[in-house]
């Protein structure tokens, strides 16, 4: 498997990371989520085996749980044959004790003396003030001295311009966005991507397949992948986009299964930029049309709207909205929209003050769109 430089670092990751959120786990009667252990442990060592070098996990994931379980399972040499990354969610802090607090827990539950690659979670515009806030880069400055992280970095989901910002406010040595064939021009998109990699960072790939939406294609675009020439499949194809680009140093795939992983291995064997054809490209380009045009607003996650002086997340709503409309997916979404109702995000908060409409360069009507979208994510779920 191709291994690409970590920016500005000495060293190489492998094109394919594995990203640990998904290994195989149970749901609880009370919601929560229980590792197999066992299995769990035997598929990151073969990923390792197979040739993977970059483990992704963070302190968010099964509360804590996903770290201790990886710390077992890179025992017995596998912890040194890996850049072992871990992620802060500045958000569950309350004072500055607690980011010192939480990042020695996670040492802790990895049963390591340092991480490789340790990332400020889930950065937005409001994270991105509780950085500043908790004084959390000069924190990271701290422990890269003591050699207790070998690298900074971030991983993201905002827009193109808070992206730059941040570039622009620290010496990071890599950031992880979120990209895949949907999120060309979303969130941090292409365009940040070279902006990243032209700035010296190494560049991660996170949701690669949409979180698992792109394997239940609308019925057009379903079509289309099952009549290509080619016959690769839809997680191939998602893959070949992303690994086409020179710029992307390792893309994240959270594989559940032995079936997974071997075919994710078989996919990027002889993966390399480049691989795409202007006839490829123009496939890509159809399929996403397809797959957009089953969606309901065509919102294009820019964030010219935000912030909204009432509070409401327009573009988390919408892109929930047209989620459903392709992909399916009602209780899980219904639930995560009912978390934003709760947290006084929702469309419900919205008085029709306009002040989005009039700065959104798709002229979508916002006000009538959010009241179609809130009553059907707050539909009963079946």
């Amino acid at each position: 498997m191709e291994q690409r430089k970590y920016g500005r670092l000495p060293y190489s990751t492998t094109l394919l990371g594995m990203g640990c959120l998904r290994v195989p786990q149970d749901k609880q009667p009370d919601g929560s989520v229980k590792i197999r252990r066992e299995e769990a442990t035997a598929l990151v060592r073969r990923a390792i085996d197979k040739g993977i070098n970059y483990v992704d996990t963070a302190a968010l994931y099964q509360d804590g749980d996903n770290e201790a379980f990886l710390g077992e399972a890179l025992k017995d040499g596998y912890r040194e044959r890996v850049k072992l990354v871990t992620k802060l969610p500045l958000w569950l802090c309350e004072t500055e004790a607690d980011v010192d607090r939480m990042f020695e827990e996670s040492l802790k539950r990895l049963q390591t003396d340092y991480v490789d690659v340790y990332l400020l979670h889930s950065m937005n515009k409001s994270y991105w003030e509780l950085t500043k806030k908790f004084h959390a880069l000069e924190h990271l400055d701290r422990w890269r001295k003591e050699g207790r992280i070998k690298a900074a970095g971030f991983s993201f989901h905002d827009g193109y311009g808070l992206l730059k910002e941040m570039i622009g406010a620290y010496d990071w040595d890599m950031c992880q966005i979120q990209l895949n064939l949907l999120d060309t021009y979303n969130q941090a998109t292409v365009e940040g991507l070279k902006y990243a990699h032209g700035k010296g960072l190494a560049v991660v790939i996170m949701e690669p397949l949409r979180g698992g939406r792109l394997f239940n294609l609308p019925p057009a675009a379903k079509k289309l992948v099952d009549e290509h020439p080619s016959g690769r499949s839809i997680i191939e194809w998602a893959f070949r986009y992303l690994y086409d680009m020179p710029e992307i140093t390792t893309i994240l795939s959270g594989m559940s299964t032995v079936e997974q992983l071997d075919e994710n291995l078989a996919i990027f064997e002889n993966a390399r930029a480049g691989v795409m054809t202007e006839e490829d490209q123009a496939f890509i380009a159809k399929l996403r049309e397809a797959i957009e045009s089953a969606m309901m607003v065509g919102c294009t996650g820019c964030r010219y709207c935000q912030p909204c002086p009432r509070g409401v997340l327009i573009p988390d709503i919408f892109a929930k909205w047209n989620n459903l409309a392709a992909f399916g997916g009602r209780p899980k979404l219904a639930g995560q929209y009912a978390g934003m109702l709760k947290a006084g995000e929702g469309a419900d908060r919205c008085v029709a003050c306009g002040a989005c409409e009039s700065h959104c360069p798709q002229d979508i009507p916002i006000i009538q769109k959010l009241q179609e979208a809130h009553q059907e994510l707050t539909k009963p779920v079946d």
